[in-house]
């Protein structure tokens, strides 16, 4: 486990739908204190919603900015793009051990609902 994890995932358009979440599920599992994560700003309510209210965690908005994406594949056609992104950040209260973390996820998973809270390796 690392203290903070920084990722770039991909944005889960196209053929990879979800798949930025799959990525901070990951991040988050590896970090003892928070993650800094790029996502695109049109995503930023659903976001905030998931993180906080279902996996009850804190986010917040550290940065806007505007990535410029070129034309890398056949389905791009515009020479390139400006997309509006976050980066946000995805933190605990110091307090809360890894422990704490266990205890939380194991409470989720038995009413169906995950949370990607646990220890490096343990699902």
């Amino acid at each position: 486990m690392v203290d903070t994890v920084i990722t770039n995932p991909p944005f889960g358009t196209k053929n990879n739908e979800g798949i930025d979440v799959q990525f901070l599920k990951t991040a988050i599992r590896l970090a003892r204190r928070s993650v800094y994560s790029f996502h695109k700003t049109s995503t930023r309510p659903f976001l905030v919603k998931l993180l906080r209210d279902k996996w009850g965690l804190n986010v917040e908005v550290v940065a806007e900015m505007k990535f410029d994406i070129p034309n890398m594949y056949k389905f791009h056609k515009q020479k390139c793009v400006d997309v509006e992104v976050d980066l946000i950040r995805v933190y605990w209260e110091e307090e809360d051990t890894i422990e704490d973390k266990d205890a939380s996820e194991e409470e989720e998973e038995s009413e169906g609902e995950e949370i990607p809270l646990g220890v490096c390796g343990v699902a």
